[in-house]
């Protein structure tokens, strides 16, 4: 209990969470070492034998695609914004342990049965913190979330994962009312990894991706979302990174 009581610590979760994880994801957490912090401001050098690979990236909204055989430009099916190519480069294989939270973005919205679906996490796409996730990893999120969790907050952003400015008095993100869990808010009615690319609507869904449908039960925050004031949720975790960098 001492040792889980510290991993607990280090990780900032609450002994009661941190003994739902099986024997193979503590295993995993006891080796990561834990001095290297994700400083989005370093520049890490490649190693000599590590092989430089390119890929589209796009400069507004940071979307990653592979390049195909033959193309020179391509436009990112997120925001429409041309995107580059860049090079990425490795760092020695490092691993560090980072805390994480991921903005999960309504993609349809059905008005009659109050029902949203959203993308939680996108298979190979980096997020706002420049996390790239696999669909392994995915479906693990997915599963260890399933079987310990299923809490969802409430976020104030837009599309581009900015905080909208509120009325006042009105779920403010400095209230604690903000981040509280929504017990009874929500019904979990989808959760589920996208087995093929598709399009909800307009929106791409990548192959991989983890996929969440959720009923609305309460009328208030219905009316948010109606009206735009609401537009996702966010999932948090922590795990096992491994730094690849953009020049």
């Amino acid at each position: 209990d001492e040792k889980l009581a510290k991993l607990a610590e280090e990780f900032s979760l609450t002994l009661e969470e941190i003994k739902r994880f099986s024997p193979e994801q503590l295993e995993l957490l006891q080796n990561v070492p834990a001095e290297i912090e994700a400083d989005p401001q370093k520049t890490y050098k490649k190693p000599p034998e590590t092989e430089a690979k390119k890929m589209f990236v796009c400069p507004k909204c940071g979307h990653l695609e592979p390049i195909k055989a033959g193309e020179k430009e391509k436009e990112c099916p997120r925001c429409k914004t041309p995107m580059e190519i860049k090079e990425t480069k490795d760092e020695t294989g490092k691993t560090f342990r980072k805390q994480f939270e991921t903005f999960a973005p309504i993609v349809k919205i059905n008005q009659d049965e109050h029902i949203v679906k959203m993308i939680v996490l996108e298979a190979e796409v980096a997020d706002n913190q420049t996390h790239v996730v696999s669909e392994e990893e995915i479906r693990g999120a997915m599963f260890h979330w399933m079987e310990n969790y299923r809490k969802l907050e409430v976020m104030h952003r837009d599309k581009a994962g900015n905080l909208f400015q509120l009325e006042e008095g009105i779920l403010s993100p400095e209230d604690e009312a903000w981040r509280q869990d929504w017990e009874g808010t929500f019904s979990i009615l989808e959760c589920f990894q996208a087995p093929t690319d598709y399009f909800e609507d307009d929106q791409l869904v990548r192959k991989g991706s983890w996929v969440l449908t959720l009923r609305v039960n309460d009328e208030n925050i219905w009316q948010k979302i109606k009206n735009k004031e609401l537009t996702g949720a966010s999932i948090g975790g922590h795990g096992a990174l491994t730094s690849e960098v953009f020049e």
